[in-house]
């Protein structure tokens, strides 16, 4: 398998005019070459270094059978499965289950990653306890929200079915340390690891994801089996062989010449949440603070089309020369449906699109918005997979992991942490009482009352 028979990146219509003055050509994107090898020559010495895992797909090491042996236990006892996460313990489950789905034998998912009483009491009050199971994802073991939501969860769960409870929850977690892992071996819980080296953004090919997905019967070996493809594509020096390396270089080339919006329109409603991981894998990354001070960052918009066109593609095509727009489309989308416009109904409404369907009309409008953007000079990536399945997608979210991790080196940032983050996570932390997190909370409190 490679990836190109997956999935292709075309940039040809990645070129023309950013900011005043400024021009990216195809030259420029392939200049990038170079830069884009010792990027990945870095990230393969990091990765030597046990400081960045998400290429390795360690089956073994990540413990990934385990996770859907456990994944599918969880199916024999309910119908629903709870996962207690948010961002990247949340999003990627998410977007697998959106792409793929849904489950089978009507087994589905649901995502707590919010404590919006608005959102958390309708869904309990809406679910049996005696058919739902409980996946608590936290890499650190100690995120607040996720903290919070246990506490609501697990008596919910155990006054519907008794100390059963503990056979209807796996832990996802580090592996050796934080308040997950001590709370589940002291009600012998079954633990399921984050790996060290892989970030939570990074980590849907981890037991994050794959625990969910054999949950809903979904196909583990050919997500991974894609994955491994794009990995092995995404370690290659040509740049026409290596779709993160392309996806790197347009990016970087086009925030040389002031882009600092990158949208991502899927047309396919399938892919719209995959959208939303993008948006969080892209910002969270490359939103930094280089060495000098200096800011940099790319604006991630998860787009749908043709939703969004219709309000989104005004600003698009004649607001400012900000935005890399990247069409991400698939060519056999599965059953289509036809319009039911009988021959000779010229006069009707809609009577020209005789013989025409919604597939068809789904094209046209993805056609027409690639034509409009191009010949407004705006530039646009074409992203088209022949298929969506369980490959296709392992392969698109390798091969997006790779190009952030690449156009974070290129850009002077380090992709990997996120330091910004934390720093509100302190302080909600500290205006919440938790021991530890007094100076965070009383600086809070201060700058209220400033």
């Amino acid at each position: 398998m490679r990836t190109p028979d997956l999935f292709r990146v075309d940039l040809r219509r990645a070129t023309a005019a950013g900011a005043p003055g400024l021009t990216v050509t195809g030259d420029d994107l392939t200049a990038r070459q170079a830069a884009l090898q010792a990027a990945s020559a870095r990230l393969s010495a990091r990765e030597a270094a046990g400081e960045v895992g998400f290429f390795r797909l360690d089956r073994t090491g990540w413990g990934l059978d385990r996770a859907v042996d456990q994944g599918r236990r969880l199916a024999t006892h309910a119908s629903t499965l709870l996962v207690l996460g948010i961002g990247g313990s949340a999003l990627g489950a998410r977007a697998v289950e959106a792409a793929l789905g849904p489950g089978q034998n009507g087994r589905r998912l649901e995502v707590l990653d919010t404590v919006d009483p608005a959102r958390v009491l309708p869904l309990l009050h809406s679910l049996d306890p005696s058919d739902a199971a409980i996946a608590l994802i936290s890499k650190s073991g100690g995120t607040l929200e996720t903290t919070a939501l246990w506490r609501v969860l697990q008596p919910w769960l155990a006054a519907g079915v008794g100390d059963g409870w503990r056979d209807r929850v796996v832990v996802v977690t580090d592996p050796a340390r934080g308040a997950l892992k001590e709370m589940a071996d002291v009600e012998g819980l079954p633990v399921l690891p984050v790996p060290d080296d892989v970030g939570g953004r990074f980590s849907v090919l981890t037991a994050v994801g794959v625990l969910p997905a054999a949950f809903l019967g979904l196909d583990v070996d050919g997500l991974l089996a894609g994955a491994a493809a794009a990995a092995h594509s995404a370690r290659t020096d040509a740049l026409e062989d290596n779709p993160a390396f392309a996806l790197a270089a347009v990016h970087d080339a086009w925030y040389a010449a002031g882009a600092r919006v990158s949208v991502l329109c899927a047309y396919s409603c399938r892919l719209r949440v995959f959208g939303d991981w993008f948006a969080q894998l892209l910002g969270e990354s490359l939103g930094k603070l280089r060495a000098d001070g200096s800011s940099v960052g790319w604006t991630p918009f998860a787009a749908e089309g043709p939703v969004d066109q219709h309000s989104q593609l005004q600003l698009w095509q004649e607001g400012p020369r900000d935005k890399l727009v990247m069409l991400l489309s698939i060519e056999d989308g599965g059953p289509d449906v036809p319009l039911g416009v009988p021959a000779g109904a010229a006069g009707e409404p809609g009577g020209w699109l005789a013989g025409q369907s919604l597939g068809s009309l789904l094209e046209a409008e993805r056609l027409g918005t690639l034509a409009a953007l191009a010949l407004g000079g705006r530039p646009v990536v074409q992203i088209k997979a022949a298929r969506l399945d369980a490959a296709t997608l392992g392969a698109l979210i390798m091969t997006f992991q790779a190009a952030v991790a690449y156009a974070g080196d290129l850009l002077g940032v380090d992709p990997f942490d996120q330091p910004g983050v934390e720093g509100g996570k302190r302080f909600a932390c500290g205006l919440l009482g938790r021991p530890g997190y007094d100076a965070d909370g009383d600086a809070v409190r201060d700058f209220l009352e400033s």
